[in-house]
């Protein structure tokens, strides 16, 4: 029946400065498809840091982190939140942040907007309004097409990064002189300009693929995006898999399939597995059980989609890649997902472009279909999960799950000469709590 009093998680949302190449310098950055970069997973509560980097008229720079450790940010920026959260939608997964291309020379501004007045001077940092890292990266672009990459914050307005702009390209004009506008290129070559509300705030989730953010001198009108540009913009905004980074896919992965895993709350599997209806249902654990198959059907299509042997050779070596990326960040669901997808009769078939795989990755390919013996109740993916050195949080492979509980409930009697059969549903508490350790 319905209950009351239960919290409920929501998605959050997860600073990802993975896309940053920690190898570059404050003079050097890799310019995307997209005119900016994010992980636009759903966020909520806000946490309480100012930036607070390098001060006003300065130029900053990104710090070199490995990927190991900007997965292990990411982690903790989900284990220290609250499992409630107030949130609202937006999409999972923004590969394009992780696309490569050609290199704007510019210096990323990491100023700590939160202390910026509208007058440019500085007040006093809102800190429960700021996370304490800046989670997006925008790139904005004047008249004569140059650019600049500004470190921001979910919460950074408009007006914030028409200032921010200006400091960085060297403009003393009053800001009230400039206005942030976005200008994109729709379907055969149409142009459009509009310009933004200074309040409007999570810029770096609006934008779209074919599009640009400009400031502009609302006393000038100046053509933001001439024709010989319109073509260039279009040709960013289609992104291929190749482009991609294999750890940056994975990590993008991990983000989309913990967010939703850390989400379920303990009585969803109870339900689901007793079938109960109930005024909240199973949401997040529907959609993390409906994960496998997109993903498989995602490595399928892609496949089998390529007419090119050669590019099609490179992209089942891409998924390979990944896979082996997800594994060392513990995302079994992802990395079975995509095994599946490889060892589909679809694409099983391709016998000719199977040959042209080298060794190597068809070495790492079957050491991983290996770990799906199903052969002594899937006892090599077990004892990997519960290795030592196998650690929290991790990710598991959501079908064992479901066949664990399943047998469980089906393989044990609910009531035993009439009496409640508490030993079963110790049991099945027992395996709910493994499963929510996970994420710990």
């Amino acid at each position: 029946g319905p209950r009351t009093g239960r919290t409920r998680k929501t998605p959050n949302n997860l600073l990802m400065e993975s896309s940053v190449d920690s190898t570059l310098t404050n003079d050097s950055f890799p310019h995307s498809s997209r005119e900016s970069t994010s992980t636009p997973v759903n966020r909520s509560k806000k946490d309480s840091l100012g930036v607070g980097i390098v001060g006003p008229g300065a130029s900053g720079k990104f710090l070199a982190m490995s990927s190991r450790q900007l997965l292990n940010r990411a982690f903790n920026k989900f284990l220290n939140k609250p499992k409630s959260l107030n949130g609202h939608d937006s999409s999972l997964v923004d590969d394009v942040s992780i696309a490569g291309g050609s290199t704007c020379n510019s210096s990323a501004a990491m100023f700590p907007v939160n202390n910026l007045a509208s007058n440019g001077e500085h007040k006093e940092s809102i800190t429960e309004d700021r996370s304490e890292y800046p989670e997006h990266v925008l790139k904005v672009f004047k008249a004569d097409q140059t650019c600049k990459y500004l470190l921001v914050h979910k919460e950074t307005t408009a007006h914030e990064v028409v200032m921010l702009s200006l400091q960085e390209f060297g403009i003393t004009e009053p800001s009230t002189n400039y206005t942030l506008c976005e200008v994109s290129v729709a379907e055969g070559g149409f142009v459009k300009q509009r310009t933004l509300p200074d309040q409007l705030k999570n810029l770096a989730e609006r934008i779209g693929l074919a599009s640009r953010y400009y400031i502009k001198n609302i006393h000038d009108s100046e053509t933001l995006l001439p024709d010989e540009n319109t073509q260039d913009l279009q040709k960013e905004s289609h992104v291929a898999l190749l482009q991609l980074n294999p750890v940056e896919v994975s990590t993008q992965l991990m983000v989309e399939d913990f967010t939703i895993f850390r989400q379920i709350e303990a009585t969803e599997y109870v339900e689901d597995l007793f079938e109960i209806i109930s005024r909240y249902g199973t949401p997040n654990l529907t959609t993390f059980s409906a994960l496998v198959n997109r993903e498989m059907m995602w490595v399928i299509s892609e496949i089998v989609a390529e007419q090119n042997i050669h590019k099609r050779m490179r992209v089942i070596k891409q998924f390979i890649k990944i896979a082996r990326q997800c594994k060392e960040t513990q995302n079994f669901n992802s990395m079975f997902a995509i095994v599946s997808g490889l060892g589909h009769g679809s694409v099983v078939r391709l016998k000719s472009t199977w040959e042209k795989i080298p060794s190597k990755y068809q070495r790492l390919f079957n050491e991983m279909q290996q770990l799906m013996d199903p052969s002594r109740n899937m006892s090599r993916y077990r004892n990997l999960i519960n290795a030592d050195n196998v650690q929290p949080p991790i990710i598991p492979f959501y079908p064992v799950v479901k066949k664990d509980l399943t047998f469980i409930h089906l393989g044990n009697h609910s009531k035993v000469d009439g009496m409640i059969n508490f030993e079963k549903l110790r049991m099945i508490a027992k395996e709910v709590r493994t499963l929510t350790n996970m994420c710990s």
